[in-house]
């Protein structure tokens, strides 16, 4: 069998295949939440304390709005 022919065959279905398994699972680890903390009339609120919850695990995550709001 020809070299190129065992790559076309072979080779290339498994690494288009590992290649698109390791895209899917570096995705799964990567997610963000963002936001801007505001008052009933629009303002900004610096230094609130925003906690976020995983109601599946119970690990809670603190932080603390900047100048922006954010």
């Amino acid at each position: 069998m020809k070299w190129g022919s065992l790559a076309l065959r072979f080779l290339f279905p498994v690494f288009a295949a590992l290649l698109g398994l390791s895209a899917t699972t570096s995705a799964q680890y990567r997610a963000s939440i963002q936001g801007v903390v505001t008052d009933p009339n629009g303002g900004v609120v610096s230094g609130a304390q925003v906690t976020l919850r995983n109601l599946e695990t119970g690990q809670n995550l603190v932080a603390v709005t900047n100048d922006g709001g954010i």
